[in-house]
């Protein structure tokens, strides 16, 4: 009536009667914003929000199970990088072991794991050292001089690169 509605007074006492004031606090509407249009926007927002949450709920065991499938992806790129870092730890080593033994060194050589009765290439299994653009033994020979660590670096990088190739994924 206030913004000017024109109905009867019987069609405001039933519409009055169905609309309980339990119906209009919990909508948090007055009586003008009670017309089905506002009645069925505020019930669909309602439902979106329960669906929402709901939502939420039904997500949570995705959500859960792609965080378990990035720890195990994580942990596996961990145990293969320790895989490789192994296997260029025992490189370096079998390279220093030959660039001991062939500087007569041996005590040093020996501290690494070699021992007298075995031979280095023996050690380094059926890997063919060959097919390697550059020789590991050519690299463990070298001896470092003041003004060739730049040149050493560069070397065994290209040697580092070359194993990592080799290095199952």
């Amino acid at each position: 009536r206030e913004l000017g509605w024109e109905g009867d007074e019987e069609t405001h006492r039933a519409a009055s009667r169905k609309l309980t004031a339990a119906h209009v606090v919990e909508t948090k509407m007055t009586y003008n914003e009670t017309s089905s249009t506002a009645v069925a926007a505020r019930a669909t927002a309602e439902r979106a929000k329960m669906a929402l949450e709901d939502n939420d709920e039904r997500n949570l065991q995705l959500r859960l199970t792609m965080a378990a499938t990035r720890l195990q992806a994580g942990f596996r790129a961990l145990k293969a990088r320790k895989y490789v870092s192994e296997e260029r730890d025992e490189a370096a080593r079998l390279a220093w072991i030959s660039y001991y033994v062939e500087n007569g060194q041996l005590d040093k050589a020996m501290e690494l794991g070699w021992d007298e009765n075995e031979s280095i290439e023996g050690r380094r299994g059926s890997e063919d050292s060959s097919e390697l653009p550059i020789q590991p033994m050519a690299v463990a020979c070298w001896s470092v001089r003041p003004g060739r660590e730049a040149e050493l670096r560069t070397i065994l990088r290209q040697v580092t690169n070359s194993l990592r190739k080799d290095t199952p994924a």
